[in-house]
């Protein structure tokens, strides 16, 4: 449960600091992980 009470603190967060932009959330699983 911590990590997700830590996702929505961010989530807050993001909105208080930057009220004019959209948050874009990614996860790893789905984007992947960039090969070099």
């Amino acid at each position: 449960c911590g990590f997700h009470e830590a996702a929505l603190m961010a989530q807050s967060a993001f909105a208080r600091v930057f009220p004019d932009k959209k948050y874009s959330l990614k996860y790893t699983t789905v984007n992947g992980v960039q090969a070099f």
